[in-house]
């Protein structure tokens, strides 16, 4: 077989007339069937990281979002063993059962017509919004962060997302902006500031555990 028309090639593509033997990463040598391919370079995938770092970032996201939000949890059923109610996610299931019927603010949530799944549908919703709020974290704080937690950016994150509640969720459920309609809006505005501070302090607690489950893409 008549290598010539191979080799004369890669020499013009080698500086100083020397034939390089590792044509790089990116680079791909092919010889099929007896037809000369030149080497041509390939681009590595690195829009958004490679598949790898993705998968490293949907996990971590999950882990942390569900070990948050569970701590979220704990401290609710603290709170209502010493008697301070908490949401009951059956309300926020019905809340976004109504939507589809163009029902978005409500006198009172409570007074409104069940439906079906509502339990189910606001438990759901509860845990969903727990890991976008974690992917929101991973996304300002990347996955450096993740891979070595540090506590302040979790807290940071925990914090700001109060707002939700404040300004979507309470005045769409018929509680007003801040609780301001309910009985104790200064009482209840603070009990929802000190639940996502626990989310804050969970998010971190959640990546701790996370560095130990998972490791880090190289």
């Amino acid at each position: 077989m008549n290598l010539r028309p191979f080799d004369d090639g890669v020499k013009r593509l080698a500086p100083s007339g020397q034939l390089r033997s590792d044509l790089g990463r990116n680079e791909l040598s092919v010889w099929s069937r007896g037809r000369n391919v030149l080497p041509f370079p390939t681009r590595p995938n690195n829009i958004g990281g490679s598949v790898d770092e993705k998968l490293e970032f949907a996990s971590r996201t999950l882990l942390i979002g569900v070990g948050a939000t569970l701590a979220m949890d704990l401290w609710a059923s603290l709170l209502r063993a010493f008697g301070i109610p908490s949401l009951d996610f059956a309300l926020l299931g019905r809340w976004l059962g109504h939507l589809p019927r163009g029902r978005w603010f409500h006198e009172s949530i409570a007074k409104a017509a069940p439906v079906r799944g509502e339990r189910l549908i606001g438990w759901c919703a509860h845990y969903s919004l727990g890991i976008t709020f974690s992917a929101l974290l991973l996304s300002m704080f990347g996955l450096s962060w993740a891979r070595s937690p540090s506590l302040w950016p979790a807290l940071f994150v925990g914090v700001v997302t109060v707002f939700a509640p404040w300004l979507i969720l309470q005045p769409a459920l018929g509680a007003g902006i801040a609780s301001t309609k309910t009985p104790k809006p200064f009482f209840n505005s603070v009990k929802s500031l000190v639940t996502h501070t626990v989310y804050g302090f969970g998010l971190y607690l959640a990546a701790l555990v996370a560095t130990l489950i998972l490791p880090a893409v190289q």
